[in-house]
């Protein structure tokens, strides 16, 4: 399922040409002692039109490197990718459909200090299809040889 969403990505970005690197505006996070406070956003799905989430986000597949250890604030469903392992899943949240409509497009997140979770939620990540909204710092991470995206040390705000 990775490896098709993928390619499904890489065409997809392809054949849009190029995407901005813009950055949003500082805006202050407050948590509880322990967990990350994120005083600055630096891109905000939140706030954007579709246009420019899809622009972004495959700038951010494309590219990598150039948003490492940036702050990014998502909102969407809860839906995270299913594991092999039942025990486990990728937590992540629903950010658009392709142009066709066939597939979806989610970024994942590490909650800080919370075991990954169950497919359906709960343990301290949101149901599924629970709407919620991110914040944590983009990473990326190998799986094979393959690259792919996420938030880690992320926090939820409920």
């Amino acid at each position: 399922m990775k490896k098709l969403f993928t390619l499904l990505t890489l065409l997809t970005t392809l054949s849009l040409g190029g995407c901005t690197h813009e950055e949003q505006a500082s805006e202050s996070i407050s948590s509880s002692s322990g967990v990350p406070t994120y005083s600055k956003i630096d891109y905000d799905f939140t706030t954007k039109d579709e246009t420019y989430v899809q622009s972004l986000y495959f700038s951010m597949e494309s590219y990598p490197s150039d948003y490492i250890n940036k702050v990014v604030k998502v909102k969407g469903p809860f839906s995270p990718y299913e594991s092999s392992d039942p025990n486990s899943c990728y937590p992540a949240i629903f950010l658009f459909k392709d142009s066709t409509g066939c597939c979806d497009y989610c970024l994942e997140f590490l909650l800080y200090d919370v075991p990954v979770c169950p497919y359906a939620g709960g343990n301290g990540y949101p149901l599924l299809n629970e709407e919620a909204t991110i914040v944590g710092r983009f990473d990326k991470y190998l799986e094979g040889s393959t690259v792919y995206i996420h938030l880690v040390d992320a926090i939820w705000l409920k």
